[in-house]
């Protein structure tokens, strides 16, 4: 069984990869996916040629702790989930 060092940042690399698939998805071109190990935090470069919308925007939020989820990760990615909210409610009143 994985340490639970190594299980995070397996959690905090599904969770990049869940952004950076469900962005592809809508037509965003992923630039990079980075993941800083000393922090087990990540993040995934996105540019969206063809402009994004709100549903995109709470979309791709979402996808990265759903990934997780849907993985069953033992190690919850609650500081990414969070991150992830607070850009939820940024793009809705903004």
């Amino acid at each position: 069984m994985a340490d639970v060092a190594t299980d995070r940042l397996r959690s905090t690399a599904y969770h990049e990869a869940g952004h950076a698939v469900v962005a592809h998805y809508f037509g965003a071109r992923v630039e990079a996916i980075r993941i800083m190990v000393d922090e087990f935090r990540g993040d995934a470069r996105v540019s969206w040629p063809g402009g994004r919308t709100l549903v995109h925007r709470i979309m791709v939020a979402r996808a990265g702790q759903a990934c997780v989820n849907a993985f069953h990760f033992s190690t919850p990615h609650d500081d990414g989930a969070l991150r992830d909210e607070v850009d939820i409610l940024n793009a809705l009143e903004g």
